[in-house]
């Protein structure tokens, strides 16, 4: 093998060391995990998609359910009726569906409030325009119903606040509570009382506490230490004279206290809690009038809750329209989408713009909504999308739904990292701060790196540097008894350490605290005594991880593999009585290979280069459980289709693997496939398979492939030919085998780089070289489109008999739940809707014993399990769906979507965001 050091030039030598040190970090490079990636604010961001809605509304509620759908309820029509219709929004359609039952009360300025049960409590509002009340209804999303509720509010309220509190009370403050009271002032008419709800006993009791001062049209927010925020809002109900005054209510001893006073008076304004724990508070009217000119505010000013400090700092930049009546709504990335509401001249505002928390800026979106409107609300769904539904305008049929997305599809800004890195990690860190652990990697002045940083969000901040310098390593986040660590294993390291590593060292973060340097382990490689570089590194489902391949320090390509075994303590070992165990090599010494865990536990390793130079097609698969290596029976040559290294395989929601780009003897290739795994249904079984797939746009190796949360696959960057790198990147659609370039490119071209989605379903893409050959500290981050993407999972009623017909089981359908993320998530329920459900009469869904059957066409079929299922990184479990036909014909299809799973992850978060799923075919029983 050619040696060249780790100078890179434009020569045939670079050519020689990009493809030498072109490892795949399999354990490394992907979907690694979930951080909110609060720094994503380009300069200008935003498009609004208009959807028909045939309920023209405003002072409705909207309020999103546990399964990913949109309940909106009550509101004033355009003929100034008020309504006591309900509608359903599904984001997987984009269909909105009026509900055939009905509230038990029309009500506008009411409240919606989801409940930890998935029960959503509408409680007050106005019946007919001038009637506020006291009774309140239970919405129950299993079978579309409304229920009334025995025990009303002490008081009668409208326009008042609703709070879901940590312990699952709900409480309801202030509002317009008429003429009875406040001793009978018709002129306050405005409520200083409040409610609590409790769920359990479907119950109101007064709250032992008054506010320091009547409320209406004011604000109340959850803060993160379980108190609540109240701020200004009308003292009467002629909407005169907002307020400045802040409360502050403490379940702990149901008390109402005030924490000082806003800079500015304001009432119809939003106070918006950021990710950093401050509260943002924007417009408001501030005059006795908010209907008349000259009211509405364009200031805003930010609550610090910390006890020491409770207090209220007005902002320097203003947004660039006076408003009131508008929405405010924290996206995904950590910004705030401000859109609507009325100007001081009395016009209704289509225009919107965006709050950054780290610049503390306001910045105009790239599209205003379709129509101007006031009064609307705003509801951010599970995808990142927002939904914006009704309000008033000056076109009174106009009024519809618009649903905003940040950026779709294209790269925005994020800040540099503190050094120049290629070849490094990028790992997600579970230590509850779910920060980006980048290590190592090389830089052209220093060579291989020690030095490490995180990225939180906000930037990049420097780390405690590893024990020895590595580049083109691998990192591998595993469980270690309580605790999640990152094993770091092998790489090229410094000529006075080697050249190349077989030590290995731990990297266990101390949560809260100063993290300390990553820990040596036990003992080195067992069967790599001469290092590992270019190796693969995969995390199996017992907790083990696997080595595999690589060239060591003489220029040898292995077919060793080693097994690191942690020992629930903190530390761990590669396990040395594999020796005695026989077969556990590859059938083929390789590097620059790829390897990934399937469906079933098992691993595939595909491609890579010989120690003579040669590109291989050959694949096999790792049985953990046996520890042995069997080579694939498909195809001519029982591996690939097309030979190749340097390319990157991802884990496809159906349990098939696309394997995509990469180099051989002819270059660098275009030519993708995707390995499809043996199936069973019912007694036929197919055989394991490489197929083809449509190419890619550009031909690149040392690039990334991350797979998004709608089921696609974004390909980004890497060298397209011996002297170019590409800034391009292009997206796999699954279900329609497509591969499309993104809306617009790279903001550098980047080969040997790290790619991480984050939970916000952005993806940070860190260093590499960039397109003159430097290694670059540059990032950026991928916003990928949102809202319902073409395709899904299908099943199909296949008639097996002449008879067919009504009433048949249809049977031994399998939905798989597969963690494609690097971190342990625990999965406690999950929903499925179906999206011709005429063709069942009664569904059913099984997961072991765990049985939930729903005879109610049209509806969800929700599956709560007993006991929560923990999913370590790459693993899946299954669920059967089963359906009783209604209408049958020969081979009609149905296609299913899984719409929401309800899930844990392993910091003990909830979160809303779905697993990947996939429904395989079922046949008629």
């Amino acid at each position: 093998m050619m040696r060249c050091g780790l100078k890179r030039a434009l020569s045939a030598c670079r050519l020689v060391v990009s493809r030498t040190l072109g490892l795949f970090l399999a354990a490394s490079i992907g979907t690694l995990g979930a951080l909110p990636a609060r720094a994503a604010t380009p300069a200008t961001a935003g498009v609004f998609v208009p959807h028909g809605l045939t309920l023209h509304l405003k002072n409705h509620a909207a309020t999103l359910l546990r399964d990913g759908t949109v309940l909106i309820t009550g509101g004033i029509d355009n003929s100034n009726n008020v309504q006591n219709a309900a509608a359903i929004y599904n984001p997987a359609t984009g269909i909105t569906k009026i509900l055939a039952n009905h509230m038990t009360s029309a009500r506008q300025g009411h409240t919606a409030t989801l409940l930890s049960d998935g029960r959503v409590l509408i409680a007050g509002g106005d019946t007919t325009g001038g009637a506020p009340v006291s009774s309140a209804e239970l919405y129950t999303p299993s079978t579309h119903t409304f229920g009334g509720i025995g025990s009303p509010m002490s008081e009668a309220r409208a326009f008042h606040s609703a709070t879901l509190l940590p312990n699952g009370i709900v409480l309801l403050v202030g509002g317009v509570c008429g003429t009875s009271c406040n001793g009978g002032n018709s002129f306050n008419g405005v409520s200083f009382t409040a409610d609590i709800f409790d769920p359990t006993g479907q119950s109101f009791s007064a709250s032992g506490s008054t506010l320091t001062v009547q409320r209406k049209n004011h604000t109340a927010t959850l803060l993160n230490d379980g108190t609540v925020l109240i701020l200004g809002g009308n003292t009467n109900s002629s909407s005169l004279s907002p307020t400045s005054k802040a409360d502050i209510y403490t379940p702990n001893g149901d008390s109402f206290n005030q924490v000082g006073n806003m800079n500015d008076s304001r009432s119809s304004h939003t106070a918006t809690l950021l990710n950093n724990s401050m509260v943002l508070i924007t417009g408001g009217a501030s005059g006795n009038n908010p209907m008349s000119t000259t009211n509405a505010l364009p200031s805003a000013e930010l609550y610090n809750p910390d006890p020491s400090i409770q207090s209220f700092t007005q902002l320097s930049a203003v947004m660039s329209d006076s408003r009131v009546s508008h929405t405010a709504t924290l996206l995904q990335d950590g910004s705030v989408l401000i859109a609507g509401g009325q100007d001081d001249t009395l016009t209704a505002l289509a225009s919107a713009e965006i709050f950054d928390p780290i610049a503390k800026t306001f910045t105009g979106t790239a599209a205003d909504m379709d129509v101007a409107r006031t009064q609307l609300t705003a509801t951010s769904l599970v995808d990142g999308t927002v939904l914006l539904v009704g309000g008033a305008t000056a076109a009174a049929d106009a009024l519809q739904l618009d649903l905003f997305d940040g950026t779709p599809g294209s790269f925005v800004p994020t800040g540099p990292m503190t050094e120049p890195r290629q070849f490094h990690s990028a790992t997600m860190v579970q230590d509850g701060t779910l920060r980006i652990f980048l290590a190592g990697g090389q830089n052209a002045v220093m060579g291989p790196l020690a030095s490490t940083e995180y990225y939180d969000g906000a930037g990049f901040t420097a780390g405690q540097p590893l024990n020895l310098e590595r580049s083109l390593h691998t990192a591998t986040a595993f469980k270690n008894g309580a605790t999640y660590q990152i094993l770091i294993a092998g790489g090229v390291t410094s000529f006075l350490n080697g050249w190349v590593t077989p030590k290995a060292e731990i990297y266990a973060p101390i949560a809260g605290g100063v993290d300390a340097p990553p820990v040596a382990t036990k003992n080195i490689m067992t069967f790599a005594p001469a290092g590992r570089f270019g190796h693969t590194a995969t995390l199996l489902n017992n907790g083990d991880i696997l080595i595999a391949g690589g060239e060591n320090a003489n220029g040898i390509v292995q077919n060793s593999t080693d097994l690191f075994v942690p020992d629930g303590a903190g530390n761990g070992s590669f396990n040395l009585t594999r020796a005695l165990k026989g077969n556990f090599t590859m059938k083929a010494a390789r590097a620059y290979h790829a390897a990934i865990q399937l469906c079933d536990h098992t691993v595939l390793v595909t491609g890579g280069r010989d120690g003579n130079g040669n590109y291989l097609a050959g694949a096999e698969i790792y049985d953990p459980i046996k520890d042995v290596f069997t080579a694939t029976a498909s195809g001519k040559t029982g591996g690939l289709l097309t030979a190749r290294a340097f390319h990157r395989m991802t884990l496809l929601s159906d349990c098939s693997v696309l394997i995509a780009g990469g180099v051989n003897s002819k270059g660098v290739v275009t030519a993708t496939e995707r390995y499809v795994p043996a199936v069973t249904v019912g007694t036929t079984k197919t055989a394991a398979a490489f197929v083809a797939a449509p190419p890619l746009n550009t031909g690149r190796d040392l690039h990334t492939a991350t797979f998004l949360s709608d089921g696609t696959v974004l390909v980004t960057g890497g060298e397209s030919g011996s002297t170019t790198v590409t800034n391009t990147a292009e997206i796999y659609n699954p279900f329609l085998q497509t591969w499309t370039p993104t809306v617009g490119p790279m903001l550098s071209g980047r080969f040997g780089h790290a790619a991480v989605q984050l939970m916000s379903g952005f993806v940070l893409l860190t260093g590499g070289e960039d397109s003159t050959f430097a290694v670059t500290a540059g990032s950026e981050l991928y916003d990928p489109p949102s809202g319902p993407q073409p395709g899904g999972a299908y099943i199909a009623a296949t008639q097996q008999n002449k008879k067919g017909g009504a009433k048949h089981i249809v049977k031994a359908g399998i939905l798989r739940i597969s963690n494609m993320s690097n971190l342990f998530q625990t999965v406690s329920g999950v929903t499925l809707a179906l999206s011709n459900p005429a063709l069942f009469s009664s569904i059913t869904l099984t997961s072991s014993g765990v049985k939930t059957t729903l005879t109610i066409p049209g509806a969800t079929s929700d599956l709560v399990f007993a006991s929560p299922v923990t999913l370590e990184p790459g693993e899946s479990f299954k669920l059967t769906f089963s359906g009783k036909l209604a209408i049958h014909e020969k081979h009609q299809t149905s296609a299913q979507t899984v719409t929401g799973l309800g899930i844990t992850n392993s910091l003990g978060q909830a979160a809303s965001l779905g697993l990947p799923a996939s429904l395989s075919t079922v046949t008629e029983n």
